[in-house]
């Protein structure tokens, strides 16, 4: 890459339910281009000053925001930023429940105001974060505030849940619901209801996200479109094209071969 890409782990306590917090400079050095953003199982808090721009073709939505949460994606949006951010969170999906005041339900495939998803108190951080020009100090601020949250909220942590979609991802969403029912002692329904509860998808769509995600991560070792789906379970080739065209809005072969753009890291 010709560009900066920065990312450093939370403290140990937050580094369950958070990835990292990250920063990059790419937007400055590729301005006023519109970005393919496939699903990347992430929930993304981003501080920026600029107007940023989403798209969502397939909900047929677009917001027009600046700070902001972009929630799980589970279809491609485009956006247009003029700006890198100043600092993101990269929550994980079985994270974001335990921090935000709204409905996990409710943030899937949107883009939400940061006061709409944790209170006033965020402006706060916000502020404090665009103040300084540290990203010490930035991490820091984001540390305290994270911390603090999760501190009120330990005691609502359903570890059962998180173990069932950690064994998702570890599994690469091959795992069948009622494999899973069986290996955790729990019923499907209870299953389906604590995914929808926490994550605001059934763990059907979750395991059937974190499918295609893994294919578009191996599509970049150049295998070709035959082994990837034998290797990932498709029944066919065609099974395993039409699934990822359905969340990705092009094909595989399309995307190995395509720029990657801010999703080089991922991808």
């Amino acid at each position: 890459m010709n560009w900066r890409y920065e990312e450093v782990k939370p403290e140990v306590k937050l580094s369950e339910v958070i990835e990292c917090y990250w920063w990059e400079d790419y937007c400055r050095k590729n301005p006023d281009m519109t970005h393919h953003i496939v699903p990347d199982n992430s929930i993304e808090l981003i501080f920026i000053r600029t107007p940023f721009y989403r798209v969502s073709p397939e909900f047929n939505r677009q917001w027009l925001v600046q700070s902001h949460l972009c929630g799980l994606k589970t279809r491609s949006q485009l956006c247009r930023v003029k700006d890198s951010p100043i600092i993101s969170v990269r929550f994980k999906p079985k994270g974001l429940y335990l921090f935000t005041k709204t409905s996990p339900i409710l943030t899937v495939d949107n883009c939400l105001e940061l006061s709409n998803c944790f209170g006033t108190s965020i402006l706060k951080l916000e502020e404090q974060l665009f103040e300084t020009e540290n990203q010490e100090r930035r991490i820091e601020l984001l540390n305290e505030f994270f911390e603090s949250l999760y501190l009120q909220n330990e005691h609502k942590r359903d570890l059962l849940f998180e173990a069932i979609a950690e064994e998702i991802e570890s599994k690469f969403g091959s795992a069948s619901i009622e494999e899973l029912s069986e290996k955790f002692g729990i019923s499907t329904k209870t299953i389906q209801r604590r995914f929808l509860e926490h994550m605001g998808i059934t763990p059907k769509k979750y395991s059937r996200l974190i499918r295609v995600i893994h294919c578009l991560r191996q599509s970049k070792r150049k295998k070709q479109l035959t082994q990837l789906a034998y290797e990932s379970e498709y029944f066919d080739q065609s099974h395993f094209v039409k699934d990822i065209k359905s969340i990705i809005r092009c094909t595989p072969s399309h995307f190995s071969k395509s720029d990657k753009g801010i999703q080089a890291p991922t991808f």
